[in-house]
């Protein structure tokens, strides 16, 4: 029995030219204006829960199905209320509604389904038409919360029905709120001129009086609200809460807290101005820190995988290593305009792979076992380089596809392809290669073993994992096999042409 032939096919053109961390194989595509998109400045990419890939740009909104772009976009003399084309970001609620912001700090509804747009709240409370929308947030049940200048808490249903909550009497939800959190059971949390206030079932509780609460986590039973100076817990189940005043003098004042890890191996940082991470026990909130030359810090970004990411005022970007308890900063060679800077960096995660934009520019994905993040075709010095390394945003669909726009502007499509396709070639004793090598009938039966039949009118029989085949004895005269069907007893039964239906039984007899 000879052995199987393998042929492995590599989809990159030279091994030698691969960095120590293997660049990516992917499949790009490139969308702009010539293909239908409204503007090639792109300021956000999402996707909706119907697969749609959602582009906001500087001249309105567009819609991508795979094929076309669908623009909704004002034109002079159309009946709409949409003050501005200049789209800024979007957000999809828990119902499928997009949540739009304009240059001009106006705030819209947008339903896919009617491809209508409502002006919030002007449109559902006419009386709060010049209200100033300073922030909001889309809550797990369809609702959203919404921050007016000087009015208060405003909260607005999936049916459309409003609610608002202030009460300077009482001093529980004020008039101009700086942040909106939200826990795991649903209750909102939001923070204002008189303090911390809860919202849950449409009543509002005080639950501290820190107006300066920037910062909101959530470990197991614990609620974790941060201040530039101050830590406050807040156990869930049994109400006390604990007070923890930093002593900010060297650290400098706390910026950003983040949870890392997942399932049990989850851990807490807390991230301080002056160039210092603090890992937290989270048992008594006992805090070991760490210095390093990383620059002011910014804020940070989780990882699964219990990295810590660290976003400063430096170009690139950091992270700190638990288990070599040290830190390392990642750069790429500069490949944008020499004016260019963008100080929003971004780190998402997708199955295994993990997508970074750095501070100013850099752009690629990690690879845990080079410690690199390695560039998406866009270093200058490096072979096949496509881009800029100057990304606006991006996202990556439920594909695994990453979608981009740096600042060549347009729109990026990158698929990912698998590195090496294995090529099975049956170990074939017939002059006529060509015939031997073109596969027309293929069976994987109950038992796992593959049937292959070939032109060269040769049948064989490959175990599960492929390792070893064997050919069927006197398939020289079953004539050109063209299908290979099992029956409930295990028998095999071969269609071929002109020589008629041949059986297989699972007893090793030829009918």
């Amino acid at each position: 029995m000879k052995p199987k032939q393998v042929i492995t096919i590599l989809l990159t053109v030279t091994l030698a030219l691969r960095t120590a961390a293997a660049p990516l194989d992917c499949l790009f595509e490139h969308y702009s204006s010539d293909d239908g998109l409204s503007h090639n400045y792109i300021s956000q990419i999402l996707q909706d829960r119907n697969g749609y890939i959602w582009i906001s740009t500087w001249y309105g909104l567009n819609r991508f199905d795979g094929n076309r772009f669908i623009n909704y976009t004002v034109q002079p003399g159309d009946y709409s209320n949409v003050s501005h084309n200049r789209i800024l970001s979007m957000k999809e609620d828990a119902c499928g509604y997009l949540w739009i912001t304009t240059y001009d700090r106006s705030i819209f509804r947008f339903d896919p389904a009617s491809e209508t747009f409502l002006a919030i709240p002007g449109d559902i409370t006419p009386s709060l038409s010049k209200a100033r929308v300073e922030k909001y947030h889309c809550d797990s049940r369809g609702n959203v919360w919404l921050a007016l200048s000087g009015i208060g808490l405003y909260k607005l249903g999936p049916d459309l029905s409003p609610q608002i909550f202030y009460s300077v009497s009482d001093s529980v939800v004020g008039k101009e709120i700086e942040e909106i959190f939200e826990d795991s059971d649903g209750t909102v949390y939001v923070v204002s001129e008189t303090g911390i206030a809860s919202v849950k079932d449409g009543e509002a509780s005080v639950i501290a009086r820190n107006s300066s609460c920037r910062g909101f986590a959530e470990i197991g039973d614990k609620l974790l609200f941060s201040s530039p100076e101050e830590l406050l817990v807040v156990d869930r189940n049994t109400g006390k809460w604990l007070h923890k005043t930093f002593d900010v003098s060297s650290t400098g004042p706390l910026v950003s807290m983040s949870v890392t890890g997942s399932g049990e191996k989850r851990s807490l940082y807390f991230g301080f101005s002056k160039g210092t991470i603090a890992s937290v026990d989270t048992s008594d909130f006992s805090m070991r820190f760490h210095r390093g030359n990383l620059g002011r810090v910014r804020y940070l970004c989780p990882d699964s995988e219990g990295l810590l990411w660290i976003v400063t005022d430096r170009t690139g970007i950091s992270a700190w290593h638990p288990g070599k308890q040290a830190f390392r900063h990642y750069e790429h060679e500069r490949n944008v305009m020499s004016y260019y800077t963008d100080t929003l960096a971004r780190v998402l995660e997708y199955g295994d792979r993990l997508w970074i934009k750095m501070n100013d520019y850099g752009f690629g994905y990690y690879d845990r076992e080079e410690d690199e993040i390695v560039p998406l075709s866009n270093v200058r010095e490096q072979p096949g380089c496509r881009f800029m390394n100057g990304v606006a945003c991006y996202t990556v669909d439920s594909s695994g596809v990453l979608w981009f726009s740096t600042v060549q502007r347009g729109l990026e499509r990158a698929t990912v392809i698998t590195p090496k396709v294995e090529v099975i070639v049956p170990p074939s004793s017939s002059e006529d290669q060509v015939s031997a090598s073109e596969v027309r009938a293929v069976l994987t039966d109950s038992r796992g073993q593959v049937w292959v039949a070939t032109k060269s009118r040769e049948l064989y029989v490959y175990s599960p994992d492929m390792s070893s085949c064997r050919k069927i004895r006197g398939c020289e005269t079953f004539g050109v096999i063209y299908c290979i069907f099992e029956d409930a007893s295990g028998d095999i039964w071969i269609g071929t042409k002109g020589s008629g239906m041949i059986r297989l039984s699972s007893g090793g007899g030829t009918g």
